[in-house]
């Protein structure tokens, strides 16, 4: 069973009101997820024991295989993140803004640090 990228739940041009625009999905969907998940194909193809084995347990199993281990977990998280947008959400539910307001003094202090901390991050491509 080769790994795939999942179908989206909305359109490429979908998301372009919410502040992704079509171009930005495709690089990140099209090019980048797919990225991680040809080569998550290339190293369980190379081997018989990963073959047929779910991302949970391949990212679980990886011990010390870091390729392994960082295409999975990146394919993994990038499947859960496609699905968690939608062009009908949005909006900071109030316990969350309070929280937000508290912690990092508003919304956007908290959007500077988050992106500070994606740009830093391994899989986050350095894009801000």
């Amino acid at each position: 069973m080769a790994f795939a990228l999942p179908t989206l739940n909305y359109a490429k041009s979908a998301l372009g009101a919410k502040g992704m625009c079509e171009e930005t999905l495709d690089i990140h969907y099209g090019r980048h997820h797919q990225a991680y998940i040809t080569a998550l194909n290339g190293i369980v193809d190379a081997n018989a024991a990963l073959q047929g084995k779910s991302l949970e347990d391949l990212i679980t199993g990886a011990g010390d295989n870091v390729p392994l281990f960082n295409n999975a977990g990146q394919t993994l998280n990038h499947n859960l993140f496609w699905l968690s947008l939608s062009p009908n959400g949005g909006g900071i539910p109030g316990k969350l803004q309070k929280k937000i307001d508290e912690d990092f003094g508003g919304t956007a202090q908290f959007k500077d640090a988050f992106k500070q901390g994606g740009i830093t991050q391994f899989g986050s491509a350095g894009c801000g």
